[in-house]
C-alpha cells in the first residue's frame, strides 16, 4: 500500500492558542492543528467479485487508526473518498461519523459501482481508489482552519459488479425522489425514488406513482434536504404547480399541492438540471382514502426533523415562550439523535429557520435557509434549547449525564436535578434539592427512563429504591430544602432537611 504522509503546516504559536490546545497554532484567527501521526487505513481484501446470492453478507471491511491531532478537546469526523482511475476521475464521498471501521455488503458495493455517479458496467472489472479523510472540529466556538483535514494512504479496490435481479427498496436508493404527505409522509422511508435515464443523467422517471389527493409533496435528492438540493413551488405570480411546470431550487420554496380531485396514479418525469417536471395521469387509485381532518396547529416556535423524531407535524417539539421576553423560546431535555432539523413557526413552513454560517450547537440561524442543521452520531444526546426569533441566535446545551431527581415534587418530570458523583466512590451521588409536599419524585440515570429507581412504599426521608418501582411521594408536612445522598448500586437514599 502506498503511504501518503500528510502534515499540516506550522505557523507561529500564540499564547492564546497554547492556552486552548497544546498542539495548536493560530492563523487568521482560526486554529491550525498539528497531527501527531500518519493516518493509516487497511483493507480486508483488494479484489471483490460481487455475488448476488451473498448480497446481505459482508464483502469488504476497512479499518483505520484513530486520527491524533494532539488534543482531546475535539470531535473527529471521518469520510471515505471513492474515485475512479483516469485523467478525468469521478469522485463521491461517504460520511462515516466517528467510527474506526466500515463494512460493505455485496449489495452495498454493487450499488456503489452501478448507481450514480459511477454507473459502471456490470460484469466488468473496475478499479476504485479509496482514501480516508479525517476532519476535526472543536467543541467550543473556535473555528478550525479548513486546512486541518488529514488524508490517509490510498487503497486500490478491484471490483466486479453484477446486474441485479433483486429490486432495491426505495429507502436504499440514491438519486432524485418525491417526498411528502401525497406519497405517505415526510420521513426518509416515504421517499418515492425516480429512475435515472440511461442516456441523460439529469432526467429521472417513474411510472405508476400513486399520489393522494388533498396532499403536498416536493422533489429532493438522496433522502436529504441539503445534498444537491430540493425542489418545490416557486414564489410569486410566475410560480407553476402540479401537474406540470418548473420547480424552484432555493431556500423557502413551497410545497406542490395535489387537489382532492387530482389524486391518482401518474407517470413522472423530472429534470434536475432544468428543474422541469411533468405528471401524466395514468389511472385512479383503487382506494382513495377519505380526506383526513386537518390537525389543529399549535402556535409558537418548534423543532422538527429526523434528529427529533421525524418531519411530520406530529413530530414538532414545541418550545416555551419566555414570559418576560417574547422573542425568547426554550425547551429542556430534548433528546436528539444523529440526523437533521430546523426551527419553524406555528407548525408550518411559512416561516422557518435553518443553517446559515454557523451550525449546531451554537450560532445564528438563517430565515428561509435551504440547509438543515445536522447532528453527527458523536453529538447525539439530551440538550436544553434556546432560540431567539428576533436575533435568530440559538444554543443547544448538552445536559450533564449521571444520576438525577425528577418529578413534580422537584423541578418537573422533564427537568432533572442532577447529583454530583463522589470522587472516591463511583456509586455514591450527592446534591441539594427543594421538594414540594404532596408531590412525587424518582431517581433516574442520564435523563432517561431506561434506568430508574422508585419505592412502592414511598419511604421518606430514607429508603431503598429499585428499578421500575413506584413514585416516592413527599409527605404533606415534609416539603422544603434537602441534602440528598443516593447509591446507584444498592438503591439506598437519604434526604436530610437543611
Amino acid at each position: 500500500m502506498i503511504q501518503i504522509k500528510n502534515f499540516l503546516r506550522l505557523t507561529a504559536l500564540t499564547l492564546s492558542a497554547v492556552s486552548l490546545f497544546g498542539s495548536c497554532v493560530k492563523e487568521d484567527d482560526k486554529l491550525m492543528l498539528n497531527p501527531k501521526q500518519d493516518l493509516t487505513m487497511t483493507i480486508s481484501q483488494e479484489e471483490v467479485a460481487v455475488q448476488e446470492d451473498k448480497f446481505d453478507e459482508e464483502a469488504l471491511q476497512l479499518s483505520w487508526s484513530k486520527a491524533n491531532f494532539g488534543t482531546s478537546d475535539l470531535v473527529v469526523d471521518y469520510s471515505l473518498e471513492v474515485k475512479t482511475q483516469g485523467e478525468d476521475p469521478i469522485t463521491t464521498s461517504i460520511s462515516l461519523g466517528s467510527k474506526l471501521s466500515y463494512s460493505f455488503t455485496h449489495k452495498a458495493l454493487n450499488r456503489l459501482a452501478t448507481e450514480a455517479p459511477f454507473n459502471l458496467p456490470t460484469g466488468e472489472k473496475a478499479t476504485l481508489l479509496l482514501q480516508l479523510v479525517a476532519k476535526p472540529y472543536t467543541k467550543s466556538t473556535i473555528e478550525l482552519n479548513s486546512g486541518n483535514s488529514v488524508k490517509s494512504n490510498v487503497l486500490e479496490l478491484m471490483l466486479t459488479p453484477v446486474s441485479m435481479t433483486v429490486p432495491i427498496p426505495d429507502i436504499e436508493k440514491m438519486g432524485v425522489g418525491i417526498i411528502g404527505s401525497a406519497v405517505g409522509g415526510w420521513n426518509p422511508e416515504n421517499d418515492v425514488m425516480l429512475n435515472q435515464d440511461k442516456d441523460n443523467p439529469h432526467l429521472w422517471k417513474r411510472e405508476n406513482v400513486e399520489l393522494l389527493g388533498g396532499k403536498e409533496f416536493k422533489f429532493r435528492k438522496d433522502h436529504a434536504w441539503d445534498k444537491g438540493g430540493n425542489w418545490g413551488k416557486a414564489k410569486g405570480t410566475d410560480a407553476t404547480d402540479f401537474p406540470k411546470g418548473k420547480a424552484f431550487n432555493d431556500g423557502g420554496s413551497g410545497n406542490f399541492t395535489v387537489s382532492d380531485a387530482e389524486g391518482g396514479k401518474y407517470t413522472v418525469t423530472f429534470d434536475d438540471e432544468t428543474a422541469e417536471f411533468e405528471f401524466v395521469r395514468t389511472g385512479d387509485l383503487e382506494n382513495q382514502p377519505d380526506p383526513e381532518p386537518e390537525p389543529e396547529l399549535k402556535k409558537g416556535v418548534s423543532l422538527i426533523g429526523s434528529a427529533v423524531g421525524g418531519w411530520e407535524t406530529a413530530n414538532d417539539i414545541m418550545l416555551a415562550q419566555d414570559p418576560n421576553e417574547k422573542h425568547l423560546w426554550t425547551a429542556k431535555a430534548v433528546v436528539f439523535k444523529a440526523g437533521e432539523f430546523k426551527f419553524r413557526l406555528d407548525q408550518a413552513w411559512t416561516k422557518s429557520w435553518g443553517k446559515g454560517d454557523t451550525d449546531f450547537p451554537k450560532g445564528v440561524a438563517q430565515e428561509g435557509s435551504n440547509t438543515n442543521f445536522k447532528l453527527e452520531e458523536a453529538q447525539a444526546g439530551t440538550y436544553d434549547v434556546t432560540f431567539n426569533d428576533e436575533t435568530l441566535a440559538f444554543e443547544f446545551t448538552k445536559q450533564t449525564m449521571g444520576i438525577g431527581i425528577v418529578g413534580d415534587g422537584a423541578n418537573g418530570w422533564n427537568d432533572d436535578v442532577m447529583l454530583t458523583q463522589d470522587k472516591t466512590n463511583e456509586h455514591l451521588w450527592t446534591g441539594e434539592v427543594t421538594l414540594i409536599a404532596g408531590k412525587s419524585i424518582k431517581f433516574r440515570k442520564d435523563h432517561d427512563w431506561g434506568v430508574n429507581w422508585g419505592n412502592d412504599n414511598s419511604d421518606f426521608p430514607e429508603g431503598v429504591g429499585a428499578q421500575g418501582k413506584g413514585n416516592i411521594t413527599i409527605p404533606a408536612d415534609k416539603g422544603g430544602e434537602y441534602s440528598v445522598t443516593f447509591n446507584d448500586e444498592t438503591g439506598a437514599y437519604t434526604f436530610t432537611k437543611k
